[in-house]
């Protein structure tokens, strides 16, 4: 890291500008020490296997479907003997809402457990019914089931067969004519349960929760809900790149000479001073386009295949081989490839979806107990404009009040120690969402926007440039693995040095660094891109008010 700092200085003293979005980057940097933090599981494979443990929610889950009729594709067999009243519900777990994607849900479904059941539609008759509310066949939107047995569906980890009894009914289930005398389809009668029993035996699609059982002390019952093990394996892919640089004595002279000194002057001045900036400016470019979007250096480039990437072998022993190369995956890559990326394919940007993830990342964020108060969006100059003029005319029109107190415009991130201003931002409320966003630009993005826009005049292009990074950069690290830097010379003893007293030596820096870019916990970024020039939209809504 000091090697790291000590490179940093040497391209400020050339001449290279400070960059805010290089500084950020910069500071993410964390050293790993073999054998201690992370170890490497071996001397030269290009990954490391890293722990990370994941937040469980599984408390919602879907039903797809109900019937009267046993699955027929059951991992398991059914018990041979159920009630009467036995109605078969299809579950997947929820993944919205914070839900969590789990396998083999059937082991939370213990016998005896009661579930309820919010139901949305049902087959009655012949006729498919949405609820709206109202009516007596409405009555039983939440229906309550008690769990007779649950088995998973073959083939599909992700789904269980549930067999439930509702609990209106409990008493006829010993009872196969009574339960019968309760026509399925019939909405009328004097039956106190009739319209419950067509609730209950048409549950084809709704939200379930699972309840508490009711269970007496002098009762059996020793079933126990399973234990997740949320922590798993990802792996971390190493990348080294080298840079070097050339020079000769009179660079040297000037480089160790002290800084208020002729010397400096003449630094300043060196043609191969000009160089060096020009290379550390390539360098930092190539450097933080890698770490937002490296990418596999093959399709080699997996836990079960790395053998097959290209080899490093002793130069002078072609048959030993020393490691094996690979890529850095970047920001960008691995919220691609955990599906992180709205891709707008050219629309226009709303303003309604960036809330909406703007609430959603507040709450992943929040899991670790951390109270997250603002989101911050890293765009473009131009997208930044189009928010700022939105976001005027929608206070307006949602509050009517000052918009002063909502957002504050033009605010500046300013280094504490250089004074320097980092980065420029504006901020907004969002008081339906309980949170608030800052947009952030940096001249990185709107290069980008430039760039594309020269390829051709149908726009095209630069919609593909537009980004928006909802990056949480505290959970981000670039690990560092290793930062070498070696000196070699002309050899002075060669036959063309002979004659001269005082020979211009040659020296050749050669520099390394070893990385991996890290992003801790995908759930807390975001990335959309892909979207046009047209106006941002937005929706306002508002109840009437009645006066009385």
């Amino acid at each position: 890291m000091d090697r790291i700092i000590a490179q940093t200085k040497e391209a400020r003293l050339i001449g290279v500008p400070q960059r805010a979005l290089m500084d950020l980057i910069l500071s993410r940097h964390a050293p790993i020490k073999e054998g201690s933090a992370g170890p490497s599981q071996s001397v030269i494979a290009p990954y490391r296997l890293i722990p990370r443990r994941s937040v469980v929610n599984i408390n919602y889950f879907l039903v797809g479907a109900g019937s009267a009729t046993q699955p027929s594709d059951p991992a398991t067999p059914f018990p041979n003997t159920l009630p009467a009243t036995a109605w078969y519900l299809t579950v997947t777990a929820s993944t919205g809402g914070f839900g969590s994607a789990i396998n083999n849900i059937e082991r939370y479904f213990l016998p005896g457990m009661y579930l309820s059941v919010e139901t949305t539609a049902r087959h009655v008759g012949t006729a498919w019914q949405t609820f709206v509310g109202g009516g007596a066949i409405d009555s039983g939107l939440q229906l309550q089931f008690r769990v007779v047995a649950a088995v998973g569906k073959l083939g599909d980890a992700t789904t269980a067969y549930l067999v439930v009894a509702p609990t209106e009914f409990q008493s006829q289930e010993a009872s196969a004519s009574g339960w019968a005398a309760y026509s399925a389809d019939s909405t009328t009668g004097s039956a106190p349960f009739q319209n419950a029993r067509v609730a209950s035996t048409q549950v084809t699609k709704g939200t379930l929760l699972i309840l508490a059982n009711s269970v007496s002390d002098r009762e059996a019952w020793c079933y126990q809900p399973p234990a997740i093990n949320n922590l798993g394996l990802i792996e971390r892919w190493r990348q080294t790149y080298r840079w070097t640089h050339q020079y000769d004595d009179e660079y040297v002279k000037a480089l160790e000479a002290p800084l208020t000194s002729e010397f400096f002057k003449k630094f300043r001045t060196l043609p191969i001073a000009e160089q060096r900036r020009q290379q550390e400016m390539l360098n930092q470019k190539w450097y933080f386009n890698t770490v937002f979007y490296g990418q596999r250096i093959s399709d080699q480039q997996t836990v079960g295949n790395w053998l097959n990437l290209p080899q490093v072998t002793d130069i002078t022993n072609p048959g030993n081989v020393l490691e094996y190369k690979s890529n850095t995956l970047g920001i960008r890559t691995q919220l691609g490839e955990c599906g992180k990326i709205l891709d707008l394919n050219g629309g226009a940007l709303n303003i309604d979806t960036i809330m909406l993830l703007a609430y959603n990342l507040k709450r992943e964020r929040g899991n670790d107990g951390s109270d997250i108060q603002t989101i911050d969006i890293m765009t473009d100059r131009f997208t930044k404009a189009k928010i700022r003029d939105l976001m005027v005319s929608y206070y307006k029109a949602k509050y009517g009040a000052n918009i002063t107190i909502m957002m504050q415009l033009n605010q500046k991130l300013v280094a504490s120690v250089t004074n320097r201003m980092v980065f420029e931002y504006d901020t907004y409320d969002l008081p339906d969402q309980g949170v608030s966003i800052s947009i952030f630009t940096d001249t990185f993005f709107d290069d980008r926007i430039g760039a594309a826009q020269s390829l051709g005049a149908s726009g095209g292009n630069k919609f593909r440039a537009k980004s928006m990074w909802l990056i949480d950069w505290s959970d981000i690290s670039i690990d560092v693995h290793g930062n070498r830097s070696v000196t070699r010379q002309t050899n002075v003893a060669d036959d063309i040095y002979n004659c001269v007293i005082d020979p211009n030596i040659n020296h050749y820096k050669l520099n390394s660094r070893t990385i991996e870019v890290a992003v801790g916990n995908v759930n807390r970024h975001c990335l959309i891109e892909n979207f046009s020039d047209a106006c941002p939209t937005v929706s306002v809504s508002s109840c009437a008010v009645t006066l009385v």
